[in-house]
């Protein structure tokens, strides 16, 4: 059996993440560096989730988002919270 497809959806995944904490990132008008340092993980691991190359565990997604002033679901999933009524 070929494991493939579990890799293929996992780097589909980690680029996906990548891309919105990227986004989310540039919106707030800060680098790489400053928003490494706001959420309190090395400059290489933020790189690596950026690159895709890396998904980040769910505290430290909840770090990066706190730094980027979005949601931690948001960024690993793509879905926005509902508003509250």
């Amino acid at each position: 059996m070929d494991g493939g497809s579990h890799i293929e959806r996992h780097d589909e995944e980690a680029r996906a993440i990548g891309e919105r904490v990227r986004q989310a990132r540039r919106q707030e008008a800060l680098t790489q560096e400053e928003a490494a340092n706001k959420a309190d993980i090395s400059i290489f691991a933020w790189g690596k989730i950026e690159q895709g190359r890396s998904v980040p565990r769910p505290e430290t997604a909840r770090r990066i988002a706190d730094a980027l002033d979005t949601d931690a679901g948001y960024l690993l999933t793509g879905l926005k919270k509902a508003a509250a009524r």
